[in-house]
Formats: C-alpha cells, structure tokens, sequence
C-alpha cells in the first residue's frame, strides 16, 4: 500500500500507520533499510546551483526601491 494513498496520516491510529509504511515500532529491518535505499536512494535535497560571487552582489541591488533611489539621484544631479 502506497502512503499517498491514505487520507490524512495524521488522524490515523499508529498501528495503522506502522502497517502503510510496513515497518515496526523499532524501526525499519537491516533488508527493509537496504532496500529502500536503493529504491528511494539518499533523504538529501539537491545541492543548489552556485552563483558567481559578482553576480551574487549584483543581485544585492535587483529591488525597485533601489532603482527608485537611482532614478532619484540622477534626476537631482
């Protein structure tokens, strides 16, 4: 049985949610482990794309309010 598949884990009793994720209340089994493992692979978000450290800082100054200031400045100047 797929976890998605039943309604609001959160209201149902644990016996019930220990049988959907077919584990115990000691845990997943050495095998069980193993093998999600290879289904499921790691419980690690993506790594995030690096920026350049310029383009980093230049987007510091990507607001309206900023340009707003610019706009400001050269008009008064």
């Amino acid at each position: 049985q797929d976890i998605r598949s039943v309604p609001c884990w959160h209201e149902q009793s644990k016996e019930t949610i220990i049988a959907t994720l077919n584990t115990t209340e000691l845990g997943l089994s050495e095998e069980e482990s193993q093998g999600r493992l290879k289904i499921y692979g790691f419980n690690r978000l993506p790594e995030p794309k690096r920026t350049n450290t310029f383009f980093r800082f230049l987007l510091q100054f990507h607001n309206i309010l900023i340009y707003v200031l610019l706009a400001a400045a050269l008009v008064t100047s």
